[in-house]
């Protein structure tokens, strides 16, 4: 390493100067001019740090300082006149402060003035109002919120039977599907078939609920149209099918011969009998006193004596109709082919759901347009509305349009059943539904159908006739 060399006098510091001494370049180099670039910016004091203390006679011996000249800096002339008073120097510069000492006074800007307020997007504006104390004024509030509880599932709802049971097809009772079932035992289950699928949903349509009593009469302005079978059909399937009571009266005065055709003899009691022991009529087994039973069917058999049936009048009819309510929920009623006969006009008055019997021949037919006449010329046209048209097929000619047939009674009642010519039938004898063809059978039942799904919207109430 080369000697140190002499130390050089140190030069006095300009006045207006911090008493802390400015970087400066190392003393080795050479001493410069401020270029007149740099003559306007001066570079800022170096900041103090706080581990070591510097000594001004050591900083003022080691560094060259370089002469200042007040000419070249505007800022010292300011300064000078006031160098004698002992003006307090202006302090440390901070680093973050323009280099220029004389920085013109910036103005001083305005606040920026504040948008008008404008409702948000998708609102209606409104006006303000002038005419509220804002020192009373409540703050807005904000509504409630509405909480729809209505499709909010809970445990306790979602939880049914079908969620929890597994379903599987329903055991097939007949054809091959049910062979199948029973040499597999069960492991194989086909199903019942499409024709087996439509019985069942007769048979639930048969156990609609009952709220009440219902009269069903079967009526017709001719006799041998297939009345008293009707009624005999439909007094069976419903008995067969249904948990609560049901019983066929025969209130034709021409010695009918319901009882007959469901008992296969001739019956032992008729309403007579039920007549004169009205008043001691308590419970059930005293009516199956005086009644004949078919199956699950009971039977009131006419008079068969034709001077006692002809006597049979409206006022004997209603006191009849009154015993049998308290026993039997369902009372079929096959009336005779005189519509103002006095039993006629007693069953009428009673009637809940009328069934009007035809054939589709250009005479059966016409009765029975006849006849939906005749009730909606006397005061019975929402017995007409509600009316079941019933046609026995056992006569049926080509020549006959039978699609034109159906078509007009269902413009004026509610449908129309067709029963098809069927060997046991034709026999005249007792009537058994085993006995039947499937379709004939399923024809009774899907009447017995539609007269069950009118107990829902028809009894004693909703009908208005005070019965009993």
């Amino acid at each position: 390493m080369s000697e140190p060399q002499d130390k050089p006098t140190p030069r006095p510091l300009q006045r207006g100067w911090d008493d802390q001494p400015s970087s400066a370049p190392p003393a080795s180099s050479p001493p410069r001019r401020p270029s007149p670039a740099a003559t306007d910016v001066a570079s800022p004091p170096a900041k103090r740090t706080d581990s070591a203390t510097f000594d001004d006679t050591d900083l003022s011996t080691s560094l060259d300082w370089p002469s200042l000249d007040p000419r070249d800096m505007p800022w010292m002339k300011e300064i000078a006149p006031q160098a004698a008073g002992h003006v307090p120097s202006p302090g440390p510069r901070r680093a973050e402060e323009p280099a220029t000492m004389t920085e013109p006074k910036q103005q001083e800007q305005a606040p920026p003035t504040a948008e008008p307020w404008r409702p948000p997007a998708g609102r209606p504006h409104e006006e303000p109002r002038h005419d509220l104390d804002l020192d009373q004024a409540s703050p807005p509030q904000t509504p409630a919120l509405q909480v729809d509880h209505t499709h909010v599932e809970t445990p306790a709802t979602s939880l049914s039977f079908d969620s929890i049971v597994t379903r599987r097809s329903a055991r097939p009772a007949t054809g091959w599907r049910a062979a199948v079932y029973a040499l597999t035992a069960g492991r194989w289950n086909p199903g019942p078939s499409r024709a087996e699928e439509q019985y069942l949903e007769r048979v639930s349509q048969i156990r609609t609920l009952l709220p009440g009593r219902h009269v069903v009469t079967v009526t017709s302005m001719k006799g041998g149209i297939g009345k008293t079978t009707t009624a005999a059909l439909l007094g069976l399937a419903l008995a067969e099918y249904r948990g609560d009571h049901v019983i066929a009266l025969d209130a034709n005065p021409d010695a009918g011969t319901l009882a007959e055709r469901l008992l296969g003899v001739q019956p032992i009691r008729n309403v007579r009998d039920l007549l004169a022991n009205a008043d001691r009529i308590e419970y059930s087994t005293d009516l199956a006193r005086v009644t004949e039973r078919a199956g699950r069917l009971q039977v009131l058999a006419s008079e068969q004596d034709p001077l006692l049936s002809e006597a049979f009048t409206a006022a004997e009819y209603h006191r009849v109709i009154g015993v049998l309510r308290r026993f039997c929920e369902v009372i079929i009623t096959d009336t005779g082919t005189g519509l103002v006969h006095s039993a006629m006009q007693g069953a009428l008055a009673e009637t809940h759901s009328i069934i009007v019997t035809g054939a589709p021949t250009a005479d059966g037919a016409s009765l029975a347009s006849r006849t939906l006449d005749w009730l909606e010329r006397n005061g019975h046209r929402d017995l007409v509305e509600r009316a079941i048209v019933v046609l026995s097929c056992d006569r049926v000619s080509r020549d006959i349009n039978l699609g034109a047939l159906r078509q007009h009674f269902k413009s004026r009642c509610r449908d129309v059943v067709e029963i098809p010519p069927d060997p046991h039938l034709a026999k005249g004898q007792q009537i058994h539904l085993d006995e039947l063809r499937p379709r004939t059978r399923d024809a009774a039942l899907h009447l017995a159908g539609l007269v069950a799904s009118q107990f829902k919207d028809i009894n004693d109430l909703t009908h208005g006739r005070e019965l009993g």
